[in-house]
């Protein structure tokens, strides 16, 4: 192999290193973006009543609710924030409720294989309340109000803010 050629090989290297960095930065901007606008959304949710099919509110004073996809990274990116979050859950006795657009069996095996205790695992197409972005937070009351949470999982403020909440 000529100097020439491995000059070359080098440059197409780091080109392609170049182009793949540049993509991981703008679906990072976009879901940071994506996320900013549905924590609004979120946000103007507090305090009207949402409903998960199966999921009966009254059974503890507070319902811990994960919305998670198998297919997200930044569901997998989350976990252990995620996992701090269901064990503060418990130590309050709240219950913890997992939500995923496949089949529950996918998400209990995602749950487990992230270590995630939850008491359910539910399977929902549309999320709760149409909330379609993940991962989210949910706080929900025994009367099926919700009282916060929030989908941008990877701030510090967010993450605080959460854990306030439970």
């Amino acid at each position: 192999m000529t100097m020439v050629s491995r000059v070359n090989m080098i440059y197409s290297a780091v080109c392609i290193a170049f182009v793949v960095a540049a993509g991981v930065a703008l679906l990072w901007q976009s879901f940071r973006r994506s996320q900013v606008l549905k924590d609004i959304d979120i946000d103007q949710m507090i305090g009207s009543r949402v409903s998960v099919s199966g999921v009966d509110f009254s059974r503890a004073k507070k319902t811990v609710v994960l919305g998670m996809s198998t297919k997200c990274p930044f569901c997998s990116i989350s976990a252990p924030f995620m996992r701090h979050a269901v064990d503060t859950a418990h130590q309050h006795n709240d219950t913890v409720i997992a939500v995923f657009p496949q089949p529950v069996s996918e998400g209990r095996s995602f749950t487990s294989e992230k270590g995630l205790a939850v008491d359910q695992v539910i399977s929902s197409p549309i999320g709760v309340s149409g909330i379609r972005i993940v991962p989210y937070i949910l706080i929900i009351d025994s009367s099926g109000i919700l009282l916060g949470g929030g989908s941008n999982l990877g701030t510090q403020s967010m993450q605080d803010r959460i854990l306030g909440q439970i």
